[in-house]
Order: structure tokens, then sequence, then C-alpha cells
């Protein structure tokens, strides 16, 4: 069983304190700054508010534990690109499959390394679910819009037949029927 997290100090700083880590986080995501740098402005923004400095070794952990997530979300993102790329739109459903694995993958990660905290493990949880809701709703369009596309195409026969049989033209009636028992047969498959 993985040990307890033990908190650092800049997730210890009390919520006032929020614009500031999350102005630090952009910093270090930008990556147009050292880290020493950004410490030396953070310190300053907390000493503002009345909160004392974070130390150097403090705020390098914290930094590699984000630029860690940040790589592990642009491999993400690298990976969603490459994927819609080379399939499409028209396989959003493997995509939201492969979303959903992924997910499922990282919670399991995540609490193996002993990382996960109880609210991290519950928004984790809403993205599974809302993947799997997403999941569910794209085949549903997909039935719906195929049960559509099917209501079209009979109309349009149905007129046409119609138009056929009061034309006096029989058999044209009768190729109409197959054309439609071939397109519901392609819709079947």
């Amino acid at each position: 069983m993985a040990e307890a997290h033990r908190l650092s100090s800049i997730e210890l700083l009390p919520e006032a304190a929020t614009p500031d880590i999350n102005w630090a986080i952009n910093e270090l995501n930008a990556g147009r700054r050292t880290d020493n740098d950004i410490l030396f402005e953070f310190n300053d923004r907390l000493a503002v508010i009345g909160l004392g400095p974070i130390s150097r070794s403090a705020f390098g952990r914290y930094a590699l534990k984000k630029r860690k997530i940040f790589a592990g979300y642009d491999e993400a993102m690298a990976m969603t690109s490459a994927f819609a790329e080379a399939y499409g739109p028209d396989k959003a459903d493997d995509f939201t499959i492969m979303l959903v694995q992924m997910l499922k993958t990282a919670i399991y990660n995540f609490n193996v390394t002993g990382d996960a905290r109880p609210k991290e493990i519950l928004d984790m949880a809403r993205a599974l679910a809302a993947l799997l809701s997403a999941q569910r709703m794209s085949a549903g369009e997909r039935q719906k819009a195929k049960s559509e596309t099917r209501d079209q195409v009979d109309q349009a026969f149905d007129a046409a037949e119609a138009a056929m049989e009061s034309g006096g033209r029989k058999d044209g009636a009768d190729v109409l029927r197959r054309i439609r028992e071939d397109i519901y047969g392609i819709f079947e498959r």
C-alpha cells in the first residue's frame, strides 16, 4: 500500500496565495524564465500578502512535479492531434474509446504511485464518467443520424414510387423497391 502523501510547503499555503501559486505554475509552464527567477518573484508576491518565503529546494521539487505533469499533458495533446489527423472526425468513437482507456491507465498509475489525494481521485472519476457518457452519446447520435438518413431515403423513394405508379409505369416501382432493399441492406451491414 502506498504511504500517505506529505503536502509541500507550497501546497500548505493558505487560499489567499492561490493566485500567486497559479501565476508561478503558468510561468513554469511558459518556460521563458529560470526557476530561480520565478522563485524570487514568487517570494516577493508572497511577502506582499504577508506570507513567508518558499525555500529553493521546496520550489525545485514543486517545479519538477509540475513539469512532469506538463510533459504528460503535452504528450497526450500530441497523441490526440496525431490521432485526429490520421483518422479524421469520422473515427470519433474510436478516439473516445482510446481516451477512456488512457484515463483508466492514468488513474491506475496515479493510485499506484501514492500521489492520489481524495479530491484528485474524485476529479478523475468524474472525468471518466463524463468520457463514458460522451461515448454512449456518440453511439446514440450515430444511430439517430442513421435513422434520419434512412427516413429521408424512404420518403424520397415513396415519392418517386408514387409518381411512377401515377404515371402508369408499374415496372419502375419494382425497380425502386429493389433499390430500397439494397439501400437498407447497406445500412444493416
